[in-house]
């Protein structure tokens, strides 16, 4: 009788720690399958539009290989030609309110200038010089600001920038026999104060 219950309590005993393992590895299970739902809705792709100085207006294809690091690649046109930037963003802190820094670069082609543009120059300083056409190349180094939810957020970021512009200036002389037109190529170097603002969408 005594040998029966020893063996009757084992039995339970064992039963007991059985289930118990059970619900630990349901558990565990749960807590995986948890887990690897969270990643798969963590949004790696998205889409920027903005418009800024240097960068004039840019739509931008938003990758994210980790959740502090954006990574971005777009196209633009600054009224006068088009181009293209890249860039990295860091974001340490994902909030409602997440301050982000941002290292860019850019490249517009050199193309002719429209009249408003010559003016602009010639009552800028040009006077009877005549800018031909322009293009540049550029680097930003900004802080930023994020604002909104997950998948749509408002972006402020302001700092400054390296430029390099190369233009093309005609001068005429008309005292010359005959009359010409002196050509000079010109590059410029400048660092500015600069910064933009857009819409971030990220699915």
């Amino acid at each position: 009788m005594v040998l029966v219950a020893l063996l009757g309590i084992r039995s339970a005993h064992a039963e007991d720690g059985q289930h118990s393992g059970n619900e630990h590895g349901t558990r565990l299970r749960v807590s995986e399958v948890g887990i690897a739902d969270g990643q798969a809705h963590e949004s790696r792709y998205g889409g920027m539009l903005d418009l800024g100085v240097p960068d004039g207006l840019m739509a931008s294809f938003v990758y994210r290989p980790h959740t502090e690091l954006r990574a971005l690649f777009g196209i633009g046109h600054n009224s006068n030609s088009p181009g293209l930037r890249a860039g990295l963003q860091w974001s340490p802190w994902q909030a409602l309110l997440a301050p982000y820094l941002a290292l860019e670069a850019g490249h517009y082609f050199r193309a002719d200038t429209p009249d408003w543009m010559r003016d602009l120059a010639q009552s800028a300083g040009l006077k009877d010089k005549t800018l031909e056409s322009v293009g540049y190349q550029y680097g930003n180094g900004h802080l930023g600001v994020a604002i909104g939810g997950k998948s749509l957020r408002f972006c402020l970021q302001m700092g400054v920038s390296f430029v390099r512009a190369s233009t093309l200036i005609i001068k005429p002389k008309p005292n010359y026999t005959p009359p010409v037109e002196l050509y000079r190529e010109t590059t410029i170097h400048a660092w500015l104060m600069s910064g933009r603002a857009g819409l971030l969408y990220t699915f």
